[in-house]
């Protein structure tokens, strides 16, 4: 019995290679969506992720898992071992100005190979299995009139500090 090696190392090079391609091709859309967030509020943003924790599953009470937080923080108990947090897979996508006002906009998880992706906004999951998709998906997204009245809000609080 032969083992044909070579196709098969032939084979997992191009996959490799498709999944380099994915990656590009999804930074490509996320820098896009950068660029357009940071003109269409007109003042230097940070973009930012974060691994979700369990505690922070809904992306839009994110700023709650932090007051949550702070509580805990305060109640430590300094003679137990600190419990690790646990994580859903997903990234929460952030804007945060000069200032430190931040404002969470949607969460994602990645595939390993890249797609597809799932976008989380509002209770809505979006399954993206493209570069065309994942760009539908977060259209509809900047489109949604929730997400322009958290990005109203963000802009009101950085103008005030």
């Amino acid at each position: 019995m032969t083992f044909k090696f070579d196709e098969l190392l032939l084979k997992g090079q191009e996959a490799a290679n498709v999944v380099e391609q994915n990656k590009v091709e999804i930074e490509g859309v996320f820098s896009e969506l950068k660029t357009s967030l940071a003109a269409f509020l007109s003042f230097d943003i940070h973009y930012c992720e974060k691994l979700e924790k369990e505690n922070e599953k809904d992306a839009s009470n994110a700023s709650n898992a932090l007051s949550e937080e702070l509580r805990a923080i305060s109640q430590i108990n300094y003679f137990r071992p600190k419990v690790q947090p646990k994580y859903t897979g997903y990234k929460l996508v952030s804007l945060e100005s000069v200032n430190k006002v931040s404002a969470v906009l949607f969460k994602y998880k990645e595939s390993s190979e890249g797609y597809p992706i799932v976008l989380g906004f509002e209770k809505q999951l979006y399954n993206c299995f493209s570069k065309e998709e994942l760009g539908d998906a977060l259209g509809l997204m900047v489109s949604d009139s929730s997400l322009h009245l958290k990005l109203k809000s963000f802009k009101a609080k950085v103008n005030t500090n």
